[in-house]
């Protein structure tokens, strides 16, 4: 789990996170409690915005252009 905040009207933005940047989601359970890549299902990405209380926007647009995932050397 790994949460990024933006603001409105920031435009686009380049955003790189590591592997060892993300982490198990709290309502996640692991055999060795770690995220290991070899077992990963499912990637989501979700603006929770109004679950955070910011709610007064009429209408939130989360634009994903290109999602790569690079295999270390």
């Amino acid at each position: 789990q790994k949460i990024v905040e933006l603001q409105a009207g920031d435009g686009w933005k380049t955003l790189n996170l590591a592997f060892g940047d993300l982490a198990l989601a709290d309502d996640s359970q692991d055999d060795n409690g770690r995220l290991d890549a070899a077992e990963i299902k499912q990637i989501a990405v979700a603006d929770i915005t109004t679950l955070l209380g910011g709610g007064e926007a009429a209408e939130n647009v989360l634009r994903v252009d290109q999602v790569l995932f690079v295999l270390a050397p």
